[in-house]
């Protein structure tokens, strides 16, 4: 496993992270997040299958495409994407991880779905779509150091009462994020990310 995903703990917490978020003005209930160890820009660009021509997100073709703004950041890449419909599949997600040792994807959109997922060295170590509302034993994969933070956006279904996640499950999935991969954007990383080209990029790939 790599040095990333084998560290000590988180560098962020979500409520540092949401402080960030907001002052980037940054709309994280629609968002992907997508955080690549030791890339460069155009290492992730081709293997998020991003078109190289650049896009105003004005002329996106919202029906059939979204669109990713993707930025080199100390240590990484950082990669934006405005509708949580475009977060790349399992293979796409390992293959990101053998550039640096480690990737990682947030994502939240209108149906308040949340993923988290990550990976390493090339292998997806855990992914989940709705991660919020895993079985237990689906947890396992997980890196132990991110059980007490993953817990807090969980949601025991098995519970006799209905019980609200401590923590927003957007926020603590990019908090995730950050750990895995060692990187932590700062608000001038995401603004520069927000007012940077956009690149075409098909939907529902996560599905595929």
């Amino acid at each position: 496993m790599s040095a990333a995903v084998a560290r000590v703990a988180a560098m962020v917490t979500p409520e540092q992270l949401e402080a960030v978020l907001d002052e980037a003005e940054l709309d994280w209930e629609a968002l992907t997040v997508v955080l690549v160890a030791g890339a460069t820009r155009d290492q992730v660009l081709t293997t998020l299958g991003a078109s190289p021509e650049p896009a105003a997100l004005g002329d996106v073709d919202w029906d059939h495409a979204s669109a990713y703004a993707v930025v080199e950041i100390a240590g990484g890449v950082l990669a934006l994407e405005h509708s949580g419909y475009a977060d790349p599949s399992l293979d796409v997600l390992a293959r990101l991880s053998s550039f640096g040792g480690s990737a990682a994807v947030a994502r939240s959109n209108i149906k308040a779905q949340d993923r988290f997922g990550c990976a390493a060295d090339g292998e997806v170590v855990f992914d989940a779509a709705e991660y919020p509302f895993v079985e237990v034993e689906e947890k396992q994969p997980l890196p132990s150091r991110l059980r007490p933070l993953f817990d807090t956006a969980w949601v025991d279904l098995d519970a006799p009462d209905d019980v609200e996640p401590e923590a927003d499950p957007t926020l603590v999935a990019i908090t995730m994020a950050c750990d895995v991969t060692g990187l932590e954007p700062t608000v001038a990383d995401l603004e520069r990310a927000r007012e940077a080209t956009y690149h075409q990029v098909p939907v529902l790939t996560y599905l595929g």
